[in-house]
């Protein structure tokens, strides 16, 4: 900025030029009131301020001269800047090397803004100045004093939106915010045009495209059913003229085949009657050698040599078995002898325990007796100074020569012992091997009888297993001829009743071999189930012809039969993989049993039962028509509009709802499903009855098998019995016993003779520590006298304790004692009755040896009668058994013969039915042949294209425009449904579909278009918020830096930072931290109001230094600092911005001083006047007035004098 013209602007009544401004700093100082600020406002009013309050005014004409009232009605102000520094040029200015900008306003009248002499817009002057940083309505390089008052109440985010308005972010944010704003109001529109899209355009769209689909639909069926209608009709004349031929040839081929049939069945009959009269000569021939006198001798004498040798058998056995029992009478009373031995043993053992425990009993109380006596002479010893020797007092001389003795006694037993003990084992090494080989015979007979009773239990065990029983073999072999009886009636029940339906039978041949015949399921009348027999009539009307079509797999198994199955008359087959499944739906069933009642209605598919396999073809015969139990019902349900199917009645009377009704006539298959039914279930039977009777076979088989099994295990079993009786005879005679016995004797005489060679050593060891003892007690004896006397008085007292506790004990010993005497002679008595018995048995055993073999001998003859005359009658009765045979073989002969010739006839009644349909069929096929010819003129032209391929009427099974059920089924759904479209369609529809449609996708692609530019926009938006955030903190490190480098130049020895609230981010929000020294405040409160200011100006000045501007206007900054402090503010402002121009008003020399040109306002006669100073950066060349040094000071923060003189005169001057 090189100089100021104001004219007419608030104070400044007349022209008044500040001119040469200094392009780094200037000053601005004057009393209170003298027109100081009203330069800053002139500034601030070109640079296009729009708050008039910044500048003090409530209007526009508040900033002309007196508001008008001196005669100035105008208010001119002209700022003419330096442009000569192209770098910072506005955009658009290059060119030129001044720039004057002039905004004038008139009372009255309007604003206007010159730059250069010419008229402008507002916006491009704002334009002008924005593009060099200086935006008067966020004014960042204004500073007033009130800012730095606001900028230390500022928290975190507030002091954040300062770093972005010196990064220049804060314009985009705003942008931004709007940016948004108006893209939510255009969301808004947009989802309006959505709904409208949604809920109006689309429905209405759909709505037109239905109604062109449906006109679409009308215009193709009425095509297709000209065509239909002419392939059906093609296709009824050639099938019918097709059937007129095959009927003709297969009557002829049935005339021969019945023929060969009935010459067939004459000549087995021959047959038959001729084995019949074989079978009669050979039953004669047996019934005469059946009562041959021979054969009944033979059979005579047989069964009285058979009983007589049964009854010698039984007197054998039972002489054997009286000689058994007494065996095993003996064996018992040895085991009895063993028993009693074993008990005499026991108790003997028991009574010698008891003897000696009572002789112990008795021993010890006499012992204990003994001890008190001992005791007593003991005590009496003591007082005669003698010593106690086994209850003897003697004298210490003669007990040491007792013990002498005794020691050579035992040296004696020892030696004696020593000498038996060398006998005893020179004995038993000779002894012992002869026990130990009698050991291992025993042993081995002991292991042949284990293995031959283990052999004879599991036999037993065998025979206990084997359920075998003649009588139930008879009962088997009656029910058996009973089940034959029954199976061949069921047969010609089954064959009667399969000539009657002949008509529904389906005969073919295997189409190729290993031919799977699951695939083919049976014609529709033998696969259905009819659940009430009442129904018969109304499934056979509903399901009409269909009943005598095949079902089968799929249609190639179809082709297979057609083509190579040798079918005897025409079917029709149903694959169902191809079937349509055509079922009333259940709201219409639940509609009609509604209109007549449950009872009364029913789904015709519900009332058969059929395999699940063919689930799709019984519902396409039975599945689209109501059963009703009258004519009244029907009529009703078949007629109803929201049911419309059609009825049959359990009569069978038809009721359709295109109207046509039928009946009064019963069905040429009345009673079909029925008769069907029954030979179903004798066919049930008969499989049921053959299968039990192949049961029962296998159980005579079986039972014959069990019986053999029975008779060898016989067998097994009583021979190793005998093997087992023997070897325990050879078993008793076995001398082992006796070897062991006297082994053990020996080995026990051993043992003894060994303890009594111990007994001895122990003896004269004692006895030489007794000579020893007794040494000892004679030489203390003097010593110890009255000790012992005490002690041998407590011994005494000891001893008749003990002696009395010991009575009561011996007392009971001796009674339990007594009772064991007496009964060890109870059983040395009963001992020797059983031996005595067993010498009596044994005589008598000896005795039945003789007539035993007297008995064996009448048996062994008696025996060979029986064979030889049994040999006789076996040859006689084999010769009938082969009479028999060859009997039976006649039968099965004359009975096959039988079953031929039935079956011969019933196929013959079968051809003969098959011929009356076949001629019936023959005249139906005529008759349609005329009457299609009669209306349909144009068959006789067409006729020959029918059928052949390439031609419009090719037929192709399977095809759906080709196969002429297919079609016949799609004809009569066409023309069903081109009556109801003809009701409902729209004619203009395709005209107005193509014109709405257009519309419609028009908007959708402006749709589109918005949606995209929509995206690109967010797209755009996100890359900038990353630019931003990238510039925000890049700018935040600089001002950082530069607001510690400030702070410490205005307050030497502090430290100032800028960093983001704890816990969050610098994006989030900045604090200020102020340090002196290394010490770091914790808040900005324990600073004064001075140091606070510097603060904050420090920060205002960092973010100026930020991105400089051009001009800076500080007004009154330093007004609550003190002297040395508004000093370096000056030092500052020359150090840090050297290529910024300041404008600085300020009172106080310390910071006007430093300014190299210094400007002095005068309030003269009601008008401002300035002057200007020139001055080096140390002093003033004109010193100010101390007036208005001294006012400032006093007036300092007092800004409101500032309008006192603003109605005075103004007079300008240089």
């Amino acid at each position: 900025m090189q100089e100021i013209i104001i004219d007419g602007f608030k104070s400044y009544a007349h022209r008044t030029v500040v001119p040469d401004f200094d392009p780094l700093f200037n000053a601005i100082t004057g009393l209170n009131g003298s027109g100081k600020s009203n330069i800053l406002d002139a500034i601030c009013f070109v640079l296009g301020i729009s708050n008039l309050s910044q500048v003090r005014a409530g209007n526009l004409q508040d900033l002309v001269y007196k508001q008008g009232q001196a005669g100035v009605n105008r208010a001119s102000v002209t700022i003419v800047f330096d442009n000569s520094d192209k770098a910072q040029s506005p955009v658009g200015y290059e060119a030129h090397d001044e720039i004057t900008i002039c905004r004038q306003i008139i009372i009255g009248g309007r604003n206007k803004y010159f730059i250069n002499g010419h008229n402008a817009q507002p916006q491009r002057v704002q334009n002008l100045f924005h593009s060099v940083q200086l935006n008067v309505n966020n004014p960042h390089f204004l500073i007033m004093q009130g800012r730095i008052t606001k900028v230390l109440n500022m928290k975190p985010p507030e002091i954040l939106s300062m770093i972005e308005e010196a990064a220049g972010t804060r314009m985009y944010e705003t942008k931004k915010q709007a940016a948004y704003k108006t893209m939510a109001k255009k969301d808004k529109k947009f989802e309006h045009i959505n709904q409208l899209l949604d809920e109006e355009i689309t429905p209405t769209l759909d709505k037109l495209r239905q109604d062109r689909s449906a006109y679409l639909e009308y215009t193709k069926t009425r095509t297709e059913v000209e065509h239909l209608s002419r392939f059906v009709v093609a296709c009824d004349y050639q099938a019918a003229e097709q059937r007129l031929q095959s009927s003709s040839q297969q009557l002829e081929e049935l005339d021969a085949r019945i023929k060969a049939l009935e010459a067939d069945k004459r000549r087995k009959e021959m047959e038959r009657d001729n084995e019949k009269q074989n079978l009669e000569l050979k039953q004669r021939q047996r019934a005469s050698e059946q009562h041959d006198d021979l054969l009944q001798r033979l059979e005579a004498e047989v069964a009285d040599l058979s009983k007589k040798l049964v009854k010698a058998k039984a007197e054998l056995d039972t002489h054997l078995q009286g000689q058994e029992e007494e065996r095993r009478a003996l064996a018992d009373i040895h085991k009895a002898i063993d028993e009693a031995q074993a008990a005499l043993a026991s108790k003997r053992s028991e009574n010698a325990s008891a003897g000696s425990s009572y002789e112990d009993m008795k021993a010890t109380f006499e012992q204990a007796d003994e001890r008190v006596r001992v005791a007593q002479r003991g005590v009496e010893a003591v007082k005669m100074g003698m010593t106690m020797v086994n209850g003897e007092s003697k004298s210490f001389a003669e007990e040491m020569r007792v013990a002498n003795e005794t020691a050579t006694e035992a040296q004696s037993a020892q030696q004696k012992a020593t000498n038996a003990i060398k006998h005893l084992e020179a004995e038993l090494k000779d002894k012992r091997p002869k026990a130990k080989a009698s050991e291992k015979e025993y042993a081995k007979n002991h292991k042949m009888v284990a293995q031959l009773q283990e052999q004879v239990a599991a036999i037993e065990a065998q025979l206990q297993e084997v359920q075998a029983d003649p009588a139930q073999l008879d009962q088997l072999r009656s029910k058996q001829s009973h089940l034959e009886t029954r199976r061949q009636q069921l047969k010609d029940q089954v064959a009667d009743l399969s000539a009657k339906l002949a008509a529904v039978s389906f005969d073919y041949r295997d189409p190729y071999p290993n031919f799977d015949r699951s695939k083919v399921k049976g014609l529709v009348a033998e696969l259905v189930q009819v659940k009430d027999h009442q129904t018969s009539t109304a499934l056979e009307v509903a399901a009409g012809s269909k009943l005598y079509q095949v079902v089968v797999d799929d249609e190639v198994t179809a082709k297979e039969l057609l083509s190579k199955g040798q079918l005897q008359r025409r079917v029709t087959i149903i694959p169902l993989n191809k079937i349509s499944q055509r079922t009333v739906k259940p709201d219409v069933v639940a509609e009609a049993k509604k209109q007549v009642g449950d009872a009364n209605v029913d789904l015709a598919l519900s009332l058969v039962g059929y395999p699940a396999e063919v689930d799709a073809a019984m519902k396409n015969i039975f599945g689209s028509t109501l059963v009703c139990s009258s004519i009244d019902a029907a009529e009703k349900v078949t007629f109803n509009k929201r049911v419309m199917t059609r009825s049959v009645t359990l009569e069978g009377d038809s009721f359709d709802p295109s109207g046509v009704l039928s009946g009064g006539a019963k069905s040429s298959s009345a009673g079909l499903l029925n008769k069907l039914q029954k030979l179903a279930q004798l066919k049930q039977e008969l499989s049921a009855t053959e299968a039990e009777l192949e049961a029962i076979k296998r159980e005579i088989k079986e039972v014959n098998k069990a019986l053999a099994l029975c008779q060898d295990l016989t067998a097994q079993r009583d021979g190793k019995a005998s093997e087992l009786e023997v070897l325990l005879v050879r078993l008793d005679s076995n001398v082992h016993y006796k070897a062991v016995s006297e082994v053990q004797a020996l080995e026990e005489q051993l043992i003894q003779a060994g303890e009594q060679q111990k007994e001895a050593k122990a003896a004269e060891a004692a006895a030489k520590a007794r000579v020893k003892a007794l040494q000892k007690e004679e030489s203390e004896f003097a010593s110890q006298r009255d000790a012992k006397l005490k002690a041998a008085d407590k011994e005494l007292k000891a001893a008749r304790k003990a002696r009395d506790s010991l009575q009561a004990d011996m007392d009971r010993a001796q009674s339990a004692h007594d009772e064991g005497v007496l009964e060890v002679e109870s059983l040395e008595a009963e001992l020797a009755s059983l031996q005595q018995q067993v010498k009596a048995q044994e005589e008598t055993i000896a005795a039945m040896g003789p007539v035993q073999e007297t008995l064996t001998a009448e048996v062994e003859r008696r025996q060979e009668a029986f064979r030889k005359r049994d040999a006789d009658l076996m040859h006689r009765k084999e010769r009938l058994m082969e009479i028999d045979s060859e009997i039976t073989s006649l039968k099965a002969l004359v009975r096959e013969l039988s079953e031929a010739i039935d079956e011969a006839t019933i196929e013959a009644k079968k051809s003969k039915h098959t011929q009356q349909t076949l001629q019936t069929e023959k005249a139906t096929s005529l008759n349609t042949v005329r009457r299609l010819l009669q209306e349909n003129a144009w068959i006789e032209s067409e006729q020959a294209h029918f059928g052949k391929p390439g031609t419009a009427f090719e037929i192709k099974k399977g095809d759906a425009s080709r196969d002429p059920a297919l079609c016949r089924d799609r004809l009569r759904a066409l023309l069903a449904n081109q009556t109801k479209l003809e009701k409902t369609v729209n004619m203009k529809v395709l005209s107005m579909f193509e014109k709405a449609e257009a519309k419609y996708n028009d908007l959708l692609k402006k749709k589109a278009i918005v949606e995209q530019d929509k995206e690109k926009i967010e797209a755009v938006i996100k890359e900038l918020d990353e630019k931003k955030n990238e510039a925000l903190l890049k700018a935040y490190a600089q001002v950082n830096r530069d607001f510690g480098s400030i702070f410490s130049t205005l307050l030497p020895g502090t430290k100032a930072k800028l960093e983001p609230v704890e816990g969050t981010s610098v994006l989030d929000g900045l604090e200020v931290k102020i340090a002196f020294g290394d010490v770091w405040k914790e808040s900005l409160t324990e600073l004064s109001g001075g140091q606070r200011s510097l603060v904050a100006l420090s920060l205002i000045l960092s973010l100026l230094l930020f991105k400089p501007a051009p001009l800076y206007i500080l007004d009154e900054v330093d007004a609550a600092l003190d002297l040395s402090h508004t000093q370096n503010i000056g030092q500052m402002l020359r150090t840090h911005f050297n290529k910024s121009q300041f404008i600085v008003v300020s009172l106080k020399d310390g910071m006007f001083n430093n300014a190299n040109v210094l400007f002095k306002t005068k309030f003269v006669d009601g008008v401002s006047t300035v002057r200007r100073y020139a001055q080096g950066p140390a002093s003033l060349q004109e010193p100010v007035d101390k007036e208005n040094s001294s006012q400032g000071a006093r007036a300092r923060g007092k800004k409101a004098a500032r309008t006192q003189g603003r109605s005075a005169g103004l007079t300008a001057s240089n």
